[in-house]
């Protein structure tokens, strides 16, 4: 149950949630509707984020993509997403998502995952795009270790094979029809 107060001025919405529930879960959230031309800034605090749930939700979203509506020119938007406690991932603690819409470009860049045992796993640049009737995703990731030993334990590395390591960079490149994925960049500290 989404549960707001809204504030309309001129062409500007004012959005601000009082106790609202989304698929059981805490939700807080505030923004800003611009209706000409259309603009919306939305951040949303979650108490908690049920990993498996999101499958369901990034099922949606990909159908929604499939229809090109959200590459649409005219569409702007910020959104922010984070929470301090996922749920059903052993790695990762907590997370800000961001999802921006630029006149039909889609990017999560500046979005992050941390984990207290091990380090913090940065987006840096991360796009959605269209080529050749396929709908991609292209990252540039850092993963940048705070803790080894907890990074050997939690990637099940054996003594023998470890090097002392900082920082983790890649790049990848995900088809989300095919489901399939290549890491096309790769470096160590």
């Amino acid at each position: 149950t989404l549960i707001f107060n809204y504030k309309i001025q001129d062409s500007l919405i004012t959005l601000k949630s009082t106790n609202s529930k989304l698929l059981n879960d805490n939700l807080r959230y505030d923004g800003l509707i611009q209706l000409n031309p259309f603009d919306l800034i939305l951040d949303i605090n979650s108490k908690r984020f049920n990993y498996d749930r999101f499958i369901l939700i990034n099922n949606f979203f990909q159908e929604i993509l499939k229809t090109n509506l959200l590459f649409n020119e005219n569409l702007n938007a910020k959104i922010s997403f984070s929470t301090n406690n996922i749920l059903s991932n052993k790695l990762f603690d907590n997370l800000l998502l961001m999802l921006n819409f630029n006149n039909g470009d889609i990017n999560f860049n500046k979005s992050h995952l941390n984990s207290s045992k091990v380090g913090k796993l940065d987006l840096n640049y991360g796009k959605i795009y269209r080529e050749n009737n396929q709908l991609l995703f292209k990252g540039n990731f850092n993963f940048n270790i705070n803790n080894q030993e907890q990074f050997f334990k939690s990637f099940q590395i054996p003594k023998s094979n470890r090097l002392k390591i900082q920082n983790v960079y890649f790049d990848l490149e995900f088809n989300l029809f095919e489901k399939e994925f290549n890491i096309t960049s790769f470096k160590l500290n």
